[in-house]
């Protein structure tokens, strides 16, 4: 029998979806808080440095944004993100989805854009999902937010892979071992330079992650392969967050794994 249709009903892959988005909002509100006691963070992403282009930005709201805005007001909306993430696990409430999105929102445009990049982004396909999982009491309403979800992450593979593949720094080898090259971590750095004397394996590499993102379109057409995927990315989110310490991205990601199950399930697919 499938696995995932034996073992899983809709109501465990949906309290593992909004657990799980839970968790990385609650690990991002504690990151953040973290960062704040950093006299360095506070310096670059003080209120002031940042008034005057919030201020032309949104000109109609000059004497709200220091309310909003402000260092001391930045963090109260972090501690207001952490309950919310806390309640989310308890209750299953469209409001509660609502204030998250509001409050990830506001931590977004605090830093005048995204953060942390395509988790930040991915974290509003995962609370619109959950804003329809928690909005309807109809089951056949409530899946579309499992397949709004599912949707949008399989695109992001497919679209990064996409994207790589046009560029020719990936297709001949070059772009893994500059991007490593990038990293905080100097052992990481290393790597980067041993990658620069070992072309072949370099191009190697940048290949199998063409090929792994690719590769997702395969769910689709195959679904049986979708737990096969399904570990392979773990690996490559892990040593993603091992490699440039981009921990959202493994937390964002895995938070919509169960969406892509369940829609496999939901529309007639196996993952037998």
């Amino acid at each position: 029998m499938d696995f995932f249709g034996e073992f899983m009903s809709y109501q465990i892959l949906e309290l593992l979806t909004l657990s799980l988005i839970a968790l990385f909002f609650a690990l991002s509100s504690i990151e953040l808080l973290r960062l704040l006691k950093q006299p360095q963070f506070i310096k670059i992403w003080n209120y002031d440095y940042l008034k005057i282009d919030l201020e032309k930005a949104f000109p109609l709201f000059k004497k709200l944004l220091p309310i909003l805005f402000s260092n001391s007001s930045f963090k109260w909306v972090l501690y207001l993100q952490l309950i919310l993430a806390a309640f989310l696990i308890l209750i299953k409430s469209p409001w509660i989805v609502v204030c998250l999105i509001i409050s990830h929102l506001l931590i977004c445009i605090r830093f005048r854009g995204t953060y942390n990049g395509g988790s930040d982004m991915m974290a509003f396909v995962l609370l619109t999902g959950a804003l329809v999982l928690t909005s309807f009491k109809n089951q056949d309403l409530a899946q579309f937010g499992f397949l709004y979800i599912a949707i949008h992450t399989l695109y992001s593979y497919l679209k990064a892979g996409l994207s790589k593949v046009v560029q020719k720094d990936w297709r001949s080898g070059f772009a893994l071992s500059a991007f490593l090259s990038r990293s905080l971590y100097p052992d990481i750095k290393k790597l980067s330079v041993w990658l620069d004397h070992k072309k072949n394996i370099s191009l190697m590499a940048c290949w199998l992650v063409i090929i792994f993102e690719l590769a997702a379109l395969l769910i689709v057409l195959f679904p049986r392969f979708a737990i096969v995927y399904f570990i392979m990315a773990l690996v490559f989110h892990f040593s993603v967050f091992l490699t440039f310490g981009l921990n959202r991205f493994f937390w964002a990601w895995l938070a919509a794994w169960p969406s892509i199950f369940y829609s496999l399930m939901a529309f007639g697919l196996t993952t037998k």
